[in-house]
């Protein structure tokens, strides 16, 4: 999971909307990358994911059933939605990785 998405991922469990995955922002180009540097986005990245883990765990099973704002969608349909998102991933860098091993 990106770290974007883990912040848009915070934001709607908090119970807020947000449409920072439709924005400038979720797709920064590579100069803007290399400026914030890999060390700095890295520790972005895990600092995000602890801080989802710790929002989660902060609740119990009735959240998940909670309907996400006026939608027709839970919060159980959000989680399942980005374990399906970064194991689309996962499996896009195992390929990667197998091609570049070639």
């Amino acid at each position: 999971m990106t770290e974007n998405m883990a912040k848009e991922c915070m934001i709607r469990f908090k119970g807020m909307r947000t449409e920072l995955m439709n924005s400038p922002d979720d797709w920064k180009d590579k100069s803007v990358l290399s400026k914030i540097g890999w060390t700095k986005l890295k520790n972005d990245f895990y600092n995000s994911q602890s801080e989802l883990i710790r929002l989660m765990e902060s609740q119990d099973d009735s959240y998940l059933e909670t309907k996400f704002l006026d939608t027709d969608y839970n919060f159980h349909y959000l989680i399942e939605g980005i374990i399906h998102h970064d194991l689309y991933h996962l499996g896009q860098i195992g390929v990667t990785i197998k091609l570049l091993k070639k």
